[in-house]
């Protein structure tokens, strides 16, 4: 269980000046937020001959969160006091959220001869978020594998469920002042009680191989996605605005991971080796059924025939000049067009830890990504107030210096087309190579045994920093962008890789002592 209270107050003084604002300005809110979990399991072991063992499992699990806010915001006073009711002019908001779900989970676990092992659950959910006719949602998952001495043959089935929005199976209506017969209460947002949650089933395959020190591992599966909400559009003749969720959607996505690591080169005496890991992913997606309709929070779309929250957009074709020759601006594509994706297509990680003189121990991880794009809305926004960027603004010097209509001045002209206020413009690869750890350790553990007769047992050295260094195609300042891809309290598709004032990835520097007694 967790439970807080947030209390927050905000005051401007009556006669200081704030914009156009001096009669003074109270804002008081609250909020309060609760969390419970439980979690409840029943196990029981099966020995069904000396070879064939199985395990069953039975899991319990409830959550529960609820959230509650309200919010006073007044201004105007009379006089030098704060108090609320003293303000002519005041806004008072209240939103509440609550996510109830419920699931239920069998498992059985078979072990023949630790050699073959089957895995086959079933889980059923139930949530105040799914449309009132919807009972409940079950997740069948089956697995198998099988080790033939150094080779390990695996494969799986599962589904699970993104739940809907509060809003989506629920319609609702908002407060909207007073009338002489009481409050004015209007549409807000028309739930669907038939709303699911959507669907993903996974489809996976692989091995692992251990040879000559040398372990390998290879997985390939597919994503099926269905049932995806798509919102479609309201008539106003209904006396409704906005949209009513439904699921039509379909989504599939395909991936492959290899994983290496082993030892390269061991000393006759075992002091000295060389491991080192490499881990390399290939992954795309593909929308597949929208209903025909194309889903926006601009760049980001959900289109068919174009990757889940693609940058779809219309695209600056080149400067725009009058009939003197003089440059206007930059001319977009009448139509929108594909400009790159959130995810990248490629990437993974590797590096090593090297064992010098048996004690001294130096490792190291680099990651890697191609293929993904990042809007760069800090700079987009930038472009738009005023003289900020210096790119820009030394291209428009260059531009003052040529002759009107010259070749020069047209191919300074078409650079400045690529950095106007075009949301096309600022959506950039985002390839990079990350240092991210680097370390160095010693273990002085027999000597300091020796020298504290053997009090303390271990001791060990270790200095490490993170984020060493980056390799990149990005002009912002950090080309790993967390994104929000919607969330449980509103509705939409969110966003994702948008760059909107993002704070680098910090250099941090850590040194640990180990000591054991």
């Amino acid at each position: 269980m967790d439970n807080n209270f947030i209390d927050g107050e905000y005051i401007l003084p009556y006669g200081y000046i704030l914009g156009s604002n001096d009669q003074g300005q109270k804002k008081t809110s609250d909020r309060k937020n609760s969390n419970f979990n439980w979690d409840f399991k029943i196990n029981k072991q099966f020995e069904l001959s000396q070879k064939w063992k199985m395990n069953l499992t039975l899991l319990s699990q409830i959550a529960s969160q609820n959230q509650t806010s309200h919010i006073i915001n007044v201004s105007n006073f009379s006089g030098d006091v704060n108090n609320v009711s003293a303000a002519s002019s005041k806004d008072v908001s209240e939103s509440s959220f609550e996510q109830r779900t419920w699931g239920l989970y069998g498992e059985a676990f078979i072990n023949f001869d630790n050699r073959m092992f089957i895995n086959a659950g079933l889980r059923r959910d139930a949530s105040n978020l799914i449309g009132s006719n919807v009972t409940s949602i079950l997740y069948p998952s089956l697995s198998v594998a099988y080790n033939l001495n150094d080779i390990k043959f695996r494969t799986a089935y599962g589904e699970s469920g993104r739940l809907p929005y509060p809003t989506d199976a629920r319609t609702s209506y908002t407060m909207s002042g007073n009338s002489s017969y009481g409050p004015v209460v209007k549409p807000g947002t028309m739930g669907n009680k038939d709303i699911k949650p959507e669907r993903m089933r996974e489809i996976e395959l692989g091995f692992d191989a251990k040879a000559f020190k040398q372990n390998f591992s290879l997985t390939g599966y597919a994503q099926f996605t269905r049932d995806a909400i798509i919102y479609v559009p309201l008539k106003s003749s209904l006396g409704w605005s906005g949209n009513v969720p439904e699921n039509i959607g379909k989504v599939e996505g395909y991936g492959l991971e290899f994983k290496w690591n082993g030892n390269l080169w061991e000393s006759a005496d075992n002091a000295n080796s060389i491991d080192m890991f490499v881990s390399v992913n290939l992954q795309k997606n593909k929308v597949t059924d929208t209903g025909g309709r194309i889903i926006n929070n601009y760049p980001n779309v959900i289109k068919e025939g174009q990757p889940a929250y693609a940058f779809y957009y219309m695209k600056v074709e080149g400067p725009v000049f009058d009939k003197n020759g003089v440059y206007k601006g930059a001319k977009e594509s009448e139509d929108p067009t594909y400009l790159g994706k959130p995810f990248p297509g490629f990437y993974g990680s590797f590096g090593y830890d090297i064992r010098l003189v048996k004690n001294l121990l130096l490792s190291a991880m680099f990651n890697y990504s191609m293929g993904a794009s990042v809007y760069n809305q800090s700079f987009y926004n930038v472009v738009g107030l005023g003289d900020n960027m210096k790119k820009r603004e030394d291209l428009l010097s260059q531009l003052a210096q040529q002759p009107v209509g010259s070749d020069a001045y047209k191919e300074v002209a078409t650079k400045l087309a690529f950095t106007e206020r075009n949301r096309s413009n600022y959506i950039e690869k985002a390839d990079f190579l990350r240092l991210s750890s680097l370390s160095v350790g010693y273990d002085f553990s027999s000597m300091v045994a020796k020298a504290t007769r053997n009090m303390v047992k271990k001791c060990k050295l270790v200095v490490a920093a993170q984020n060493v260094f980056l390799i990149t195609n990005y002009s912002g300042i950090e080309p790993q962008v967390e994104g929000n891809g919607g969330n449980r309290k509103t509705r939409g598709i969110g966003s994702l890789s948008r760059d909107i004032t993002n704070a680098p990835t910090p250099r941090t520097y850590t040194a640990s002592l180990t000591l054991n007694f």
